[in-house]
C-alpha cells in the first residue's frame, strides 16, 4: 500500500508582481514533491499579474481576488483561510525555490512528529549587483531557539514549512505590522514550538529596491521598537532570555544607520552611546569616520 503524502498549501501574495511571477510559479511547478496547492491571493494588482497566473493551466493553482487592497499581512491572513493543506509554506512573487524544497522539508517533518515547523538556508540574490550570497551560515540552538533568534534572527519566510494545526484561529500573522510580521510569527512560534533547521540551500530571495524593508526603513525600525516593548519589556523577558540585550542593540544599530543617512550625527551619537560594545557598534564607529560617499551607499 502506497502511503499518502500530506498536502502542502503554498501561499503566494501578489500585488503587482508581474516582473518575476513567471519564474516564481515555474519553480513551484518543477517541485519534485507534487502534492501541493497554490493559494494565489491577488491584492488588487493593477499590472498583468492576473493574466500571467491564469496562463498556468494547473488545477492545483487556486486564484483568489481581494475586494480591496490591504496590507501584506492582512492579505496573507485571508489567503491562510483558504488553505486546505496539512502543511503551510510561503513564496513571494519575486522569489524562487530549489526543485527539492518541499520534498526535503516534508520528509524532515514526517520523520520528526514532535516538530511544528522547519526552515532552511537560502541565497539572497542582489538584483542590482547580479550577485548572490548565502544568507545563513550557522545552525541555531533548537532547544532555545527563541533566545538564539533574538541575537541573530535569520529565518527566511520563503524557507518555512509549518504544521497548519498549530494555529487555532483563521489568522497566522499579526496584521498590525507592515514589515516585521514574518519575524513576529517566527519568534512567537519559536517560544512555544519545536523546529528543525536544514543547512541545505532551498530557496533564493530576490533583494531589490521595491522590497518593503528597503522602501520604508523608518517604519521597520518603529515596528521593531514596538515589538521589543510589547514582547520583551512588558512581558519582562530579560531574566528568562539572556539575548534580549542583543535585540535592543540591533534596533539601536538600525537607528544609527538611519540617521547617518539623514546626516544627523548628533542623533546618531545619542543611540551609539546606548549600544554595548559589539560588532554592530564597531560597524557604526567605522561608518562615522568614513567619507560621506560610503554612508550614502548604505542600504
Amino acid at each position: 500500500m502506497i502511503k499518502k503524502t500530506p498536502l502542502v498549501s503554498i501561499i503566494i501574495n501578489c500585488f503587482n508582481g508581474e516582473k518575476y511571477l513567471n519564474a516564481c510559479i515555474k519553480s513551484v511547478l518543477k517541485q519534485s514533491y507534487q502534492n501541493w496547492e497554490i493559494i494565489f491571493w491577488d491584492n488588487k494588482s493593477t499590472d498583468l499579474s492576473l493574466n500571467i497566473i491564469k496562463k498556468f493551466k494547473d488545477k492545483r493553482i487556486k486564484i483568489f481576488k481581494s475586494k480591496e487592497h490591504t496590507t501584506l499581512y492582512k492579505a496573507r491572513n485571508e489567503a491562510f483561510k483558504k488553505c486546505k493543506g496539512f502543511y503551510i509554506s510561503f513564496i513571494d512573487t519575486d522569489d524562487t525555490w530549489h526543485i527539492d524544497k518541499l520534498k526535503k522539508q516534508v520528509e524532515i517533518m514526517e520523520k520528526n512528529k514532535n516538530i511544528s515547523f522547519s526552515y532552511s538556508n537560502y541565497y539572497i540574490f542582489d538584483q542590482q549587483k547580479k550577485t548572490k550570497i548565502k544568507a545563513i551560515n550557522k545552525k541555531k540552538e533548537t532547544n532555545n531557539l527563541f533566545n538564539s533568534l533574538l541575537k541573530d534572527y535569520n529565518i527566511g519566510l520563503l524557507t518555512l514549512i509549518i504544521k497548519k494545526n498549530i494555529f487555532s484561529k483563521n489568522k497566522i500573522f499579526n496584521d498590525k505590522y507592515n514589515i516585521i510580521g514574518d519575524m513576529d510569527l517566527c519568534l512567537k512560534m519559536s517560544m512555544k514550538h519545536k523546529a528543525i533547521y536544514d543547512h541545505s540551500i532551498l530557496a533564493i530571495f530576490r533583494h531589490h529596491r521595491k522590497n518593503m524593508n528597503f522602501l520604508n526603513k523608518r517604519l521597520e525600525i518603529l515596528e521593531l521598537k514596538n515589538w521589543y516593548t510589547e514582547n520583551i519589556v512588558k512581558k519582562k523577558l530579560f531574566k528568562k532570555y539572556s539575548n534580549c540585550k542583543f535585540f535592543l542593540n540591533y534596533i539601536l544599530y538600525n537607528l544609527c544607520k538611519y540617521f547617518l543617512k539623514k546626516r544627523k550625527k548628533i542623533v546618531v551619537f545619542k543611540f551609539f552611546n546606548k549600544m554595548f560594545l559589539s560588532v554592530l557598534k564597531i560597524k557604526i564607529f567605522i561608518l562615522l569616520i568614513l567619507p560621506r560617499k560610503f554612508i550614502d551607499s548604505l542600504t
